[in-house]
């Protein structure tokens, strides 16, 4: 006898449910004894009748069945078992004359057989090897367990993940387009941040993206539960409604989303100091539309509030087809007869220097048959996206070294970042300096843009204007790429601020402490500062106060056809 074995059994067998089937009661109560001395647990069962109701009220890791019992035979116990679970353990108490009982058992899939009457040391090598099986099928089990819910943990974070923005943690666009497609109509508002570059780009991007937490804060409680809440774009977000289909209740649900935002100050702390940060906002509203079309509805109602200095716009076909696109197609037709019968032409504004010295920023007009001079406000958007742009852009910057040529007067043009974009446009540029012998004359104003995308084509491109010698100017700084930390890695030669800054340092404190930071700012980087929209005395007073190196406005000279030159 292998005491070991028998050692290793009990301790095994304590976390076993054993039934055991035997209708002999003499058999029985013998067995039930040697097996409560390896067992805590026990079931017994008189017949297989008993047997299998026990079995399917009951969980059991061994079935112990005699063959021969009345009413149900332990060979159809066993197949009723199979039926249900084809892993349980199942061992046959076998008489040495049932030969033909333990082949059909073997077919059903027993686990093993035990001898009757019990032989003790073929009892314990049965029990010690089936009691492994056991054990290395529950073990499996747990491990499948465990492994599925570490797989459906994982699924659930990833489908968060991919379903949540990571800065805002509310659903992203595709989550919206996902719970869009449960219902045929939607009614939703398309909410923009207002001048949120501008934050980024005074602030810095960290603090930009506090702001936009707290937006998302702020959005999901006013919502109240009665919207979804998605971020839906860098600064813009969606509420979807499933019952906002009337049109006033849209209207009023946007009407409280402006005023609440731009009665409230968003604070944020950076360094131990408390910044209060004014957000406004311009509202979308698509109402009871089918949603295959909702976003491109949503974004022409957003762009004709912009245009329109509207805080609310709701979509109509009025937006889409008379006032988007028509206006687009006369802009085409006017600028394409321009190039045509030449009547695009430079206009040049004075740019004032501290020491005396002055250049001419090249502004492109277009002069009508009547003589009227068209500013680009009027056609220079709805061009963009077809050829005659870059056909403009070319024709600006071969009159501007026409007329420059053969002087020492400077000149300023201007380059969208759709013009640096455009190779044979600056293929075009370098072959001018070069024939012209006129880099000592250029500065290539870099016009700011929200469809910059690609900083370092930007940066290559200024690099390989200084090894020609031409200067670079950024434009209108204080928005979209112009924040302090690019400025540092453009390095150009001058920057030119935003007239949306200069036009209030007289009247409007913040405007003149922000105009204070880039003027010194830029002193200690070596670059010359240029304030745009001087329009009176008391605002060029206030820029050279500031220590500013050029000024230019109306105040100081409107754009002309015609000029003197050095």
């Amino acid at each position: 006898m292998n005491l070991e074995k028998i050692e290793t059994i009990i301790k095994q067998g304590s976390d076993i449910q054993v039934l055991y089937a035997e209708d002999n009661s003499d058999a029985r109560a013998q067995t039930l004894e040697i097996l409560k001395d390896f067992f805590q647990y026990v079931d017994v069962a008189v017949d297989g009748v008993e047997a299998y109701e026990k079995i399917q009220n009951n969980t059991y890791d061994l079935i112990i069945t005699d063959i021969n019992m009345p009413k149900m035979s332990g060979i159809e116990l066993i197949s009723h078992l199979r039926e249900r679970d084809d892993d349980i353990a199942i061992l046959i108490l076998s008489a040495y004359n049932e030969p033909t009982y333990f082949i059909q058992a073997i077919k059903l899939g027993i686990d093993g057989y035990l001898l009757k009457p019990l032989h003790i040391d073929q009892f314990v090598d049965t029990i010690s090897r089936t009691l492994r099986q056991i054990i290395i099928k529950k073990e499996n089990l747990a491990y499948k367990k465990s492994l599925l819910e570490v797989v459906s943990s994982k699924t659930k974070e990833l489908e968060y993940t991919y379903y949540h923005d990571p800065l805002t943690q509310l659903p992203n666009r595709l989550a919206l387009e996902r719970d869009m497609k449960l219902h045929k109509k939607e009614s939703i508002l398309l909410i923009d941040i207002n001048n949120f570059a501008a934050i980024n780009n005074l602030y810095g991007i960290p603090v930009g993206d506090m702001t936009l937490k707290s937006i998302a804060k702020y959005l999901r409680e006013l919502c109240n539960n009665a919207h979804s809440v998605y971020r839906f774009s860098g600064d813009q977000f969606v509420y979807l409604s499933h019952d906002c289909q009337e049109l006033e209740v849209c209207k009023e649900t946007a009407k409280n989303i402006v005023e609440s935002l731009s009665s409230n100050t968003i604070d944020i702390m950076v360094e131990n100091q408390e910044l209060e940060i004014n957000i406004s906002a311009t509202i979308a509203i698509v109402n009871n539309a089918h949603n295959q079309r909702l976003f491109e509805y949503a974004d022409m109602a957003l762009e004709y509030a912009k245009k329109t200095h509207q805080d609310i716009v709701v979509y109509s076909k009025r937006i889409s087809l008379e006032e988007h696109y028509q206006k687009d197609i006369n802009a085409v037709k006017l600028v394409k007869k321009a190039l045509k019968e030449d009547r695009l032409v430079p206009f040049f504004q004075p740019i004032v220097k501290t020491d005396g010295n002055i250049t001419y920023e090249c502004l492109a007009r277009i002069i009508t048959h009547e003589g009227k001079v068209i500013s680009p406000f009027f056609f220079i958007d709805g061009i963009k996206k077809t050829k005659y742009y870059a056909e403009l852009t070319k024709v600006m910057i071969r009159k501007a070294f026409d007329i420059f040529e053969g002087t020492t007067t400077s000149f300023s043009l201007n380059l969208s970042y759709e013009d640096i974009s455009n190779e044979k446009i600056i293929t075009y540029l370098k072959e001018l300096i070069l024939a012209k012998n006129m880099a000592q004359n250029v500065i290539l104003e870099i016009v700011e843009s929200e469809s910059i995308d690609n900083f370092e084509l930007i940066k290559h491109f200024i690099d390989d204007m200084k090894v020609l010698g031409v200067r670079i100017a950024l434009d209108d700084f204080g928005s979209g790429y112009s924040n302090f930390s690019y400025l540092m890695e453009l390095k150009p030669d001058f920057i030119k601020i935003d007239g949306s800054l200069i036009k209030e340092i007289d009247t409007n404190s913040k405007s003149y402490i922000i105009t204070k930071t880039i003027a010194n700012f830029s002193k200690e980087l070596n670059i010359e500062v240029i304030a745009e929209f001087i329009h009176s005395q008391e605002v060029y007073d206030k820029a050279k106060e500031l220590g500013i190196n050029g000024f230019q406005g109306y105040f100081l000279g409107e754009p002309v056809q015609h000029i003197k030159k050095d």
